[in-house]
């Protein structure tokens, strides 16, 4: 059965905030806790030479589940099993050669502006997301608001609450039916997109993926930038001032505007595109290659041809 997922912002109380906050964490944890027991595995495979004792989810699961301290019995067991078994895919992404740009498992950061945590217990009522309470937690747990009701109807696989900035998502991963629709095209005509620098060249025209608004948001970024980049200069540890702060949370207010306005754009153009013709084509460009000319990098990286053709390729499908 297909798998549809539904982002949707989340309003959490200052409790469940909290909460969220404490799951984010025992997440990077038990992700690098897997990662290093990954290869403390591996590396002792190699000494023994022996390749029966190379490392496997359910071996490196079991080797952090045996060795749990009293505190994480607080926190939901399921964000340690999905953080082992999102551990394994990154893994067999890595191994695998039909997937060349798949990087290497890295440790992650508290630094990254996005973080993350997923479970597989969390239940949607209406507007309203209940998360699975740990026997253990001294938290009260109530539900969490959300903006709108689920696209989708069918059976939970997961719940990914991401945040990012002051901000608050729940990606719904359900299990629907497969009941594929006739599709009606305006046009049995084939659609060829032209990828460029700042527009998308199409059968109907161009499309600009640079506006003024998104000019105006990128030199804001490059001032508060500029700011944080002096305080650290003139005092290492100045991060930790209120004033610092404030900056920063006005650069990722910025980020995310940016990044909305991106979204919108790609959605917009993949769904009229995909509704109008049956057909489709796109270039192959190497953009690895093209990222090698230095006075060509940010604007390559504004130009969201990867995030438009994966738009377009499962809207298509």
């Amino acid at each position: 059965m297909p798998v549809k997922t539904h982002k949707i912002r989340c309003y959490p109380n200052a409790e469940m905030r909290t909460v969220i906050a404490e799951l984010t964490d025992y997440n990077r944890f038990c992700w690098n806790q897997g990662l290093t027991t990954w290869n403390d595995i591996y590396e002792a495979s190699l000494i023994m030479n022996d390749k029966k004792m190379r490392p496997s989810e359910r071996s490196v699961r079991n080797e952090l589940v045996q060795n749990k301290a009293d505190w994480q019995y607080q926190r939901s067991a399921r964000v340690l099993q999905t953080a082992i078994h999102r551990l394994h895919q990154a893994w067999q992404n890595f191994f695998n050669p039909n997937m060349p740009d798949a990087h290497k498992p890295k440790f992650y950061s508290k630094r990254n502006p996005n973080q993350s945590f997923t479970t597989d217990r969390a239940t949607v009522s209406g507007k309203f997301l209940r998360l699975d309470r740990p026997r253990e937690s001294k938290h009260h747990f109530t539900d969490i608001k959300l903006a709108e009701t689920l696209r989708f109807s069918g059976a939970i696989k997961t719940v990914t609450i991401t945040k990012r900035g002051d901000k608050f998502y729940a990606s719904i991963a359900v299990s629907v039916e497969d009941t594929p629709q006739p599709a009606f095209y305006e046009s049995w005509d084939i659609g060829g997109i032209d990828l460029n620098v700042g527009h998308i060249s199409w059968n109907d025209g161009e499309v600009n993926t640079f506006t003024p608004r998104m000019a105006v948001l990128h030199q804001r970024v490059k001032v508060y930038q500029k700011r944080l980049a002096r305080k650290r200069r003139e005092n290492p540890k100045h991060f930790r001032s209120k004033n610092y702060q404030r900056t920063q949370a006005k650069l990722n207010r910025t980020y995310q505007k940016i990044n909305a306005l991106q979204d919108d754009l790609i959605h917009k153009f993949s769904q009229q595109i995909t509704q109008a013709y049956a057909v489709l084509c796109l270039e192959d460009l190497n953009v690895r290659s093209m990222k090698m000319a230095k006075n060509k990098v940010k604007n390559l990286q504004r130009s969201l041809f990867r995030r438009l053709r994966t738009a377009i390729e499962y809207k298509a499908a």
